[in-house]
């Protein structure tokens, strides 16, 4: 994500390219949604924090899916 955001410092990366923010909101329901998996997100409280990168990594994982994270 930081070479996504250098590069359109410098003006590489049109803006159109850049995902859309992630809200509070869509963190609680992927926490959720990882906790009814049976994949502790941590405390469910719409931060973005480790136990719930390393349960979203843990997904990913166990779904043969391409990881969002570097």
């Amino acid at each position: 994500m930081r070479w996504l955001i250098l590069a359109l410092l410098i003006g590489q990366v049109p803006e159109a390219a850049l995902p859309p923010p992630v809200t509070v909101s869509d963190v609680l329901a992927a926490q959720i949604m990882l906790d009814r998996a049976g994949l502790s997100p941590g405390e469910i409280d719409g931060r973005d924090g480790l136990n719930f990168k390393r349960a979203l990594a843990a997904f990913q994982r166990t779904h043969s899916l391409v990881s969002t994270r570097p």
